[in-house]
């Protein structure tokens, strides 16, 4: 996969600089910086953060034309009504 940034992303608690948290590279390398003004998306930003960081590890070795494409989203929505 190309064209963004290779996974593993890591969910981090910074509280500088006005960043109360971010999102990371397992190397450090920053990709989302949420400040504390909340410009990030206000009082749900940690708890979205954390979820991209999940969802992108998750879905790391899909490439993303497959995600956009709707199959993934088709298969999960099989296997939920399965389990029902």
């Amino acid at each position: 996969m190309s064209g963004h940034t290779k996974e593993l992303w890591v969910f981090r608690t910074a509280n500088e600089d006005n960043i109360e948290h971010d999102i990371v590279t397992s190397d450090g390398t920053w990709i989302i910086a949420c400040t504390a003004d909340g410009v990030d998306g206000g009082s749900n930003s940690e708890a979205n953060a954390r979820r991209i960081v999940a969802c992108v590890n998750a879905l790391q070795h899909i490439s993303t034309e497959i995600l956009e494409s709707g199959h993934m989203q088709n298969l999960v929505m099989q296997v939920r009504i399965a389990e029902e």
